[in-house]
């Protein structure tokens, strides 16, 4: 079963059962977690389009490829996308005084080459105030602490509406906690400051301030907060042309898990601002599912609609900035849980209400060194309409 507590633990689901982590010394644990998945659409979404030169190009469609072109499924089956695989080591100072390294290595990036995600060290100042330094996970999500633990959650991969659109997997800085608790309930207030690196390393978020608040009971949590942020570019790739100096931003979000050992419902609500930017928008989703002993069948709907100046153009090779996203998903799943530590799962996503801009997908010449100019919105391109997403994949944290 699923608990929405659990999901929101500091360390993420993997640490919230002791008796699951491997202990080489009593003063450091390891765990561990790993997705194996594949996904692939029912269609070819290719086409014609023109390059940079003017001359006739065929190009691929791919759906939440980024803008290095790693990653993105299209209809061949994908087995980088999904797949993830993780350790994490806690070492405990003394009584007061942990330090966390967590290494991630993720097939749609860099092959699965480990990655620092965390690398902290925690200092409980008492039994309410809890401080942390250094590089730790982007908070602005209901699960943040667990976005790379798949057995946590209960879809395939999180809503793309709301989990792709802010590509920050963690970031740098200091955060204190306050923890209260008040009866039955649980509160939580957490305090952050520091700067982060969007995973396609084009950009820089600076000056980051934020402030989330949780409440927890065993069957409900519900979180809220908000961010602000200066975005201003990564100087040592390719300036993107239209923000040639820093830009002011704000990022707020709020959502709930409820799990009662039967039903299962969770939701959330993104909302991001960027000073003259063509990439503020308002993402949502819900979810709904039951629990048949060892099964959890589910659906979700989720959303996105970007709002603002969607006429903006970013440069001269696109028609339009690869920031605008516009779609609606329908999904259904079933998620098989057959020992603890271990969950499998099946989904279907219905990708639809793409208007002008053809949602998350992305496209790419199918010849290499070529820039495709007639991307969306472009005569010589059609719109895409609607298409299917399906994903199987296997989880495993100890």
């Amino acid at each position: 079963m699923l608990k929405p507590r659990h999901c929101l633990l500091t360390a993420g689901l993997f640490l919230s059962s002791a008796s699951l982590a491997a202990s080489i010394t009593p003063e450091l644990k390891i765990n561990g977690f790993a997705t194996a998945g594949v996904a692939w659409l029912d269609d070819d979404l290719g086409g014609t389009g023109t390059t940079t030169g003017g001359a006739p190009q065929q190009y691929s469609a791919h759906y939440m490829q980024n803008s290095y072109g790693r990653g993105g499924i299209s209809e061949t089956p994908n087995t980088k996308f999904d797949s993830v695989a993780g350790l994490q080591f806690d070492y405990q100072v003394n009584d007061q005084t942990n330090m966390v390294l967590q290494l991630v290595g993720k097939g749609q990036i860099d092959n699965f080459k480990p990655q620092a995600e965390w690398a902290y060290i925690r200092y409980a100042i008492n039994e309410h105030w809890i401080a942390r330094a250094g590089r730790v996970g982007f908070q602005g999500f209901m699960i943040s602490d667990s976005m790379q633990v798949g057995h946590s959650y209960v879809w395939a991969r999180p809503p793309a509406e709301v989990y792709a659109n802010t590509p920050v997997a963690s970031s740098q800085g200091m955060d204190i906690t306050f923890r209260q608790g008040m009866g039955d309930w649980m509160f939580n207030a957490e305090l952050f400051a520091g700067s982060a690196d969007t995973t396609d390393g084009r950009l820089a978020i600076q000056n980051i301030a934020s402030l989330y608040l949780t409440l927890s009971h065993e069957n409900l949590t519900v979180r809220g907060g908000a961010l602000r942020f200066n975005l201003v570019n990564n100087v040592a790739l390719t300036p993107l042309p239209d923000l040639d100096d820093s830009r002011s931003g704000r990022f707020g979000s709020v959502g709930f898990m409820y799990d009662d050992g039967k039903w299962m419902l969770n939701g959330e609500l993104v909302q991001q601002r960027v000073v003259d930017w063509p990439a503020d928008f308002d993402a949502g989703y819900v979810t709904l599912g039951y629990h048949f002993g060892r099964f959890l069948p589910y659906v979700y709907w989720a959303n996105i609609d970007t709002v603002g100046d969607t006429g903006k153009q970013l440069g001269p090779i696109n028609t339009r900035p690869s920031s605008i996203f516009e779609q609606s998903t329908y999904a259904a799943g079933l998620r098989f849980d057959p020992k603890p530590g271990v969950s499998l799962k099946a989904q279907i996503e219905h990708i639809t209400d793409m208007g002008d801009f053809n949602g998350l997908f992305r496209f790419s010449p199918s010849s290499p060194g070529q820039q495709v100019q007639a991307i969306v919105g472009a005569q010589a391109l059609p719109e895409l309409k609607s298409t299917n997403l399906f994903s199987l994949n296997i989880n495993v944290a100890f």
